[in-house]
């Protein structure tokens, strides 16, 4: 029930994301999703290949393997995964900023 609510304008954008990449790796056409909303309300999406979508898709996977190849963490997006994932690292953080804007040799 508490994942019904990504379903009511279709399909959320990170289910997608996933078949796309099937789709890219198989190479097939299209792929149905079936979702049992509330455990009683079935719905069938039949998602169609986007070669757009796999190209831009491809090319960031590729620049995410390039941060693992390389052990390099990746920038930061704003996102709320990127800060949770910076407060686990800095969990001394307060928040606090600091200015040195007006530092000379900084």
């Amino acid at each position: 029930i508490n994942g019904a609510r990504l379903w009511k304008e279709g399909v959320p954008e990170y289910v997608e994301l996933q078949v796309m990449h099937q789709l890219a790796v198989t190479g097939k056409q299209a792929a149905d999703v079936a979702v049992l909303l509330g455990g009683q309300h079935l719905e069938i999406h039949r998602i169609e290949r986007d070669e757009q979508m796999i190209a831009r898709l491809i090319e960031l996977e590729r620049k995410f393997w390039n941060y693992v190849e390389t052990d390099t963490p990746p920038p930061v997006d704003g996102s709320a995964s990127a800060e949770a994932a910076l407060r686990c690292l800095y969990p001394e953080d307060n928040g606090q900023t600091v200015d040195f804007s007006g530092h000379a040799g900084l």
